[in-house]
């Protein structure tokens, strides 16, 4: 009897020792938000963080961002402003910067989607390369339209945009990019994260 509850002591403890971290899997390839595995990411965290601020009434600044620390720049986020006296217009854009990184993006829309905290990034999801709109406004004063509105970041506090990068053996990584943004063209950048 001693010996059967030593073999079921045994097994318990193979299987607890094998089992997966449940932020991290290889072999389902996907990735929980949740910064507490960082030995398994590249991860960044910004201190003080990464932002634009605009201050001037035309304005545009871009800032550049090396996700996985191989000290080329993957991808960038450009706010801008015009403001005159007969119109304002705001917006914030991502880009990435090379064919191997893509952005999750909404299914019918080519925003980039917002992930919360300990969302699952995966294959599922939309991806792709390019130029994507964050967030926009456009308003005419004497027009009698109302504001024109787009997008899918502005107010938003600690969201992330998902990531998906094919390394150069042709595996796939997931990660992502906390970030705040408020006002249409102001972004904090907060923190990175990819799978090594």
């Amino acid at each position: 009897m001693r010996l059967g509850y030593f073999v079921l002591f045994l097994a318990c403890i193979a299987l607890y020792a094998c089992s997966e971290d449940e932020n991290f899997s290889r072999r389902t390839n996907y990735v929980v938000i949740d910064s507490l595995r960082t030995d398994l990411l590249f991860y960044q965290k910004f201190d003080p963080v990464k932002d634009i601020k605009l201050s001037n009434a035309i304005e545009n600044k871009t800032i550049t961002i090396d996700i996985n620390e191989d000290a080329l720049a993957d991808i960038s986020f450009t706010a801008s402003q015009n403001n005159t006296t007969s119109q304002t217009i705001k917006s914030l854009k991502t880009k990435t910067l090379n064919g191997k990184l893509k952005v999750a993006l909404i299914n019918s829309l080519a925003f980039p989607k917002t992930f919360s905290y300990k969302d699952l990034i995966e294959e599922k999801e939309r991806w792709e390369s390019g130029e994507f709109l964050m967030a926009y406004y456009e308003r005419s004063p004497s027009s009698a339209v109302r504001d024109s509105i787009s997008g899918t970041w502005n107010s938003k506090t600690d969201y992330y945009i998902g990531l998906r990068l094919e390394k150069q053996d042709a595996s796939i990584s997931y990660g992502w990019i906390k970030l705040s943004v408020s006002n249409y063209n102001l972004l904090e950048v907060k923190e990175t994260a990819l799978q090594r």
